[in-house]
């Protein structure tokens, strides 16, 4: 009876090992799948950054152009404003500043 006892427990035993070692197989084939998964993102990640970089080189290379641009578009509007006489204009706001210096007008 004994043996028969101790036959059962080991078959038993080994059932248990058996399901936990598949259940490990299986386990360790999801983190395979996980592991590839994220293999993937990582270098859909590295694609972006590198994206994002170019995109940051166009962008500062468009905001230089742009300032640029307005400070053209700023010159053309003061010389249509002024014209030739533009050394006069600033002539007349030196002399005026000083005037309104000299009568308490400002605040410096």
């Amino acid at each position: 009876m004994a043996g028969k006892r101790d036959d059962k427990v080991t078959d038993v035993t080994v059932k248990i090992l058996r399901e936990i070692r598949d259940e490990a197989r299986q386990t360790n084939a999801r983190l395979d799948q996980t592991n590839a998964r994220l293999d993937g993102l990582q270098h859909e990640m590295r694609d972006m950054h590198e994206s994002i970089g170019q995109t940051n080189v166009r962008l500062d290379s468009l905001q230089h152009e742009m300032r640029a641009g307005f400070e053209h578009v700023g010159q053309r509007i003061d010389n249509l404003l002024v014209g030739h006489h533009r050394d006069d204009h600033e002539k007349i706001h030196e002399r005026l500043d000083r005037i309104e210096h000299h009568l308490g007008l400002t605040g410096s």
